[in-house]
């Protein structure tokens, strides 16, 4: 099954995203930000390991606090050791450039990728 949306649940309602509009997500403790394309934010309690292994392959973590939707990476600066994403995202990496490349791998997507992930992951 092909995951589209995540839940994100509150006191006050139950938020329905659409996954492809996540660009990245960073934790605080458990406090998790998920940061969406449009600049939006939301804030869940979880750990970032629970919570990324309901995530489809193509989100990586890429530090020990921030987890990347990679279909949105525009460039990698090695000197500076900065992940630039779409909307003018700066994220800062401290691993060598090569376990950077390894956790990243290739930039592209299969159905197949996706297989037994359920709809709807609840954060």
């Amino acid at each position: 099954m092909k995951i589209e949306k995540i839940a994100i649940v509150s006191n006050e309602k139950i938020l329905y995203i659409n996954i492809y509009d996540i660009v990245y997500l960073q934790s605080e403790g458990l406090a998790i930000t998920i940061t969406l394309l449009d600049g939006k934010t939301h804030l869940v309690y979880k750990q970032l390991t629970k919570l990324q292994s309901l995530l489809p392959v193509f989100f990586v973590r890429v530090t020990q606090c921030v987890i990347i939707n990679k279909l949105y990476l525009n460039c990698i600066e090695k000197k500076d050791k900065v992940i630039r994403m779409q909307g003018n995202i700066e994220i800062k990496y401290t691993m060598t450039i090569g376990k950077l490349l390894n956790r990243i791998g290739e930039i592209s997507v299969e159905a197949s990728n996706l297989s037994g992930i359920s709809e709807f992951p609840i954060f």
